[in-house]
């Protein structure tokens, strides 16, 4: 029995139908008619066809989020600011009392050097105090700085999912003309480069929300401690 083997020319218009029959498939009112059941794997298509108008909400949405978060930093940073200047101040209340107790040691002064060492001990209680609330500045701006960041990426992310479908849906209709403008190797490789960046979007714009709900966490975790001093100091402990 003799094989016939297909010149190489057959074969790459083979895989160009194929790759165009599938962006047709996957493109919602733009599979070609059929009398039977498809026998193309739909799968091929790696990210999720949807209709660009839904794609361009999530872009509105994003930007609206970074707008947000933007304005959130800006709080944040304020708040955080403020911890520094009170951890500073509760800082040479410290070293002036240190001061006053040296005196009084130097001059004998007893009674007053237990007075000091207890406006010392109170003193460090109160910066103790402070510095958690610091603390607790610094991870929320840490977080929000992430929202930013997610936000950010979530939109770059979106921008390319966009021009993805709206390339979908041009060589849809390219391929349904059965002239279309460009060779069907070039329409291809044109869909995997620009898929190829959308996929590496979204996986920056995962790793943006990771790093944001690690983030939240040690926010909670800094309340946590700081709800611990503060029953510390309450308790007189």
């Amino acid at each position: 029995m003799k094989l016939t083997v297909p010149n190489p020319g057959s074969l790459n218009r083979s895989v160009g139908i194929l790759f165009l029959v599938v962006v047709c498939a996957a493109v919602p009112g733009l599979a070609p008619a059929q009398t039977a059941a498809p026998t193309v794997d739909t799968n091929l298509v790696i990210i999720p066809t949807r209709s660009p108008d839904a794609v361009q909400a999530d872009i509105d949405n994003a930007q609206k989020a970074k707008s947000d978060a933007d304005v959130r930093r800006s709080v944040a940073q304020s708040l955080k600011d403020a911890s520094d200047a009170k951890v500073d101040v509760a800082e040479k209340e410290i070293e002036v009392i240190d001061k006053k107790r040296d005196l009084a040691k130097k001059e004998k002064r007893d009674a007053d050097v237990a007075a000091f060492e207890i406006q010392k001990t109170a003193a460090r209680q109160a910066k103790d105090l402070l510095e958690r609330q610091r603390d607790l500045r610094q991870a929320e701006l840490d977080v929000v700085k992430a929202e930013v960041d997610f936000a950010s990426a979530a939109k770059a992310a979106y921008d390319l999912e966009l021009q993805l479908m709206k390339k979908r849906l041009e060589l849809a209709k390219s391929a349904g003309s059965g002239n279309p403008e460009m060779p069907l190797a070039a329409l291809q490789q044109a869909m995997r480069e620009l898929e190829g960046r959308t996929l590496k979007a979204q996986k920056e714009m995962a790793d943006k929300q990771t790093t944001t709900s690690e983030r939240q966490e040690s926010v909670i975790e800094r309340r946590l401690k700081l709800f611990e001093t503060q029953s510390k100091l309450s308790s007189g402990k």
